[in-house]
C-alpha cells in the first residue's frame, strides 16, 4: 500500500520495509474496519485510500492508515507520536532507533503539509484565542494510555477504568 503514498513517500525505504517485520508504532485501538469492509463502502472508497494495513494476534487484517483523495485528510490507527515520548512500563510503546525515527518522519510530514496552507490569522489575539497555549495540559499522572491531554471547555468522557471527567 504504501508506495503510493503522499503520507510514506518521504520515508527511508529500508524504514517503510521494517513495518512489516518491527513493531514501530504503538497500537491501541480496536474499532477498524478489515480492509475489504472498507474498500466496499462507498463513501469510504470515493474519499480515502487506504494506504497500510497491519494483523491482529489472529492474523487478521486491518485498516490503519489512509488518507484523502481529493483533499489533504489523513488517519491513522496507532500512534507514532508516543515512541519519544511515553515510558509507561505497562505499554508497549517501541523506544528502538526505528521506531522513534518513524515518528520523525510522521512529525515532518505533517508539519510540512501544514505549510501548505496559506491562511494566517488577522492578529496575535485572534491566533491565541485559536491556539492549543490557552488550554491548559491534565496529567493523569502514571496512565499507560494518556500521561498528558488537552481537554477542551465542555468535553466531558468516561475513562475505561469508570472515572468520569467533566471539564467546564
Amino acid at each position: 500500500y504504501g508506495h503510493q503514498s503522499r503520507m510514506f513517500a518521504g520515508f527511508p525505504q529500508e524504514l517503510v520495509k521494517k513495518f512489516g517485520t518491527d513493531n514501530l508504532s504503538y497500537f491501541h485501538h480496536v474499532w477498524t474496519p478489515d480492509p475489504a469492509a472498507f474498500t466496499s463502502n462507498p463513501l469510504l472508497a470515493s474519499n480515502f485510500s487506504v494506504v497500510a494495513t497491519a494483523k491482529d494476534d489472529k492474523n487478521s487484517s486491518y485498516v490503519v492508515a489512509i488518507e484523502g483523495k481529493k483533499y489533504p485528510f489523513y488517519g491513522t490507527q496507532f500512534h507514532p507520536e508516543k515512541n519519544p515520548f511515553e515510558w509507561h512500563n505497562a505499554a508497549e510503546f517501541p523506544h528502538s532507533l526505528d521506531a522513534v525515527l518513524t515518528a520523525q518522519y510522521y512529525a515532518y510530514f505533517f508539519v510540512n503539509e501544514t505549510r501548505k496552507n496559506n491562511h494566517t490569522f488577522s492578529n496575535e489575539t485572534a491566533f491565541l484565542n485559536a491556539s492549543i497555549y490557552k488550554h491548559v495540559p491534565y496529567h493523569f499522572g502514571v496512565d499507560p494510555e494518556f500521561q498528558q491531554v488537552y481537554i477542551l471547555p465542555n468535553y466531558n468522557f468516561t475513562r475505561k477504568s469508570g472515572v468520569k471527567y467533566n471539564v467546564p
